[in-house]
């Protein structure tokens, strides 16, 4: 039962609210009937600590017989916007700033928000306002297309815009939003930009291929093929075809590179050209090479 009915103390702080205690003291001088006016400053004295009592200390000899008196001084220290008191200035700068906090319940945000009105003794229509711009934007929205006309209905429409959905943006995208987003390097190239340059390469490749096939000026090529051996081209593969010229192996005699000059010799092998079935001495590559030397 004292639990129940203890009332908090009061120091005098801007951090407490000084309406709140107010209140809760009235409650506590019913319940207990302290209903004569010096029974009722001797209880107040009791709840006073800190500057809150060195204050009481200060005025008890002018209003300690009436506690109307006494109760108006206390507003006026403490509760008083007009007199500039830290409590109301704090107070003040809490509602202004309030906003829907990332998973904070919108009915604790608004009862929050009608207690810092209710201590500022804010009109209606200000604290409706207040408490649509402090939702995420999207839920703000939702609930000015119902245009509210009371809390309760601005209460009521935000928690439907909740369920809709509407919330996630006062939880996820804003905190994505407080990071800053970089913006692209216009020199750097994405993926698409060099999957476009390979196409349009390949394209202009093709093209020119079929130009140089399907150029009129351009000529067959019926020269002997050339069998000397190198890196990009390899000697021929021999095979069972047998020359009827020089009766070497693996070519025929349309292609032999021997002169019809000289002896023939089945099993050697030219050193010029790698065909089989004459040397060197004999091989038209070399007379071609006389020929263009001299």
């Amino acid at each position: 039962m004292d639990k129940i009915v203890k009332c908090t103390e009061f120091s005098g702080y801007p951090q407490e609210n000084a309406a709140k205690f107010l209140a809760e003291f009235e409650s506590y001088s019913t319940l207990y009937d302290l209903q004569d006016h010096k029974r009722k400053i001797a209880a107040f004295h009791l709840h006073l600590k800190g500057p809150a009592l060195t204050w009481f200390n200060d005025v008890k000899r002018a209003s300690n017989s009436d506690w109307t008196v006494l109760s108006a001084l206390f507003k006026t220290q403490y509760m008083d916007f007009a007199g500039q008191s830290s409590t109301m200035l704090m107070t003040n700068e809490i509602f202004q700033n309030i906003r829907l906090s990332s998973g904070q319940a919108i009915e604790d945000f608004y009862c929050n928000l009608v207690e810092k009105a209710q201590i500022l003794s804010k009109p209606e229509h200000e604290v409706l306002s207040k408490f649509i711009n402090g939702l995420p934007d999207k839920m703000a929205f939702f609930v000015r297309a119902g245009n509210p006309t009371t809390l309760q209905a601005a209460l009521t429409s935000s928690k439907m815009a909740e369920a809709c959905g509407y919330r996630t943006e006062g939880i996820v995208t804003q905190a994505i939003e407080t990071e800053v987003k970089p913006r692209p390097d216009p020199t750097t190239k994405s993926e698409m930009d060099d999957i476009k340059d390979q196409i349009k390469t390949l394209t202009s490749m093709v093209a020119n291929i079929t130009v140089q096939n399907n150029s009129p000026n351009q000529s067959p090529n019926y020269r002997r093929q050339d069998y000397r051996q190198s890196p990009t081209h390899p000697p021929r593969q021999q095979n069972s075809r047998e020359c009827y010229g020089c009766r070497g192996q693996g070519h025929i005699y349309r292609n032999c590179n021997w002169t019809g000059t000289g002896p023939v010799n089945t099993s050697a092998t030219c050193q010029l050209c790698s065909q089989q079935g004459h040397t060197a001495q004999f091989c038209n590559t070399l007379q071609q090479f006389q020929s263009g030397k001299g």
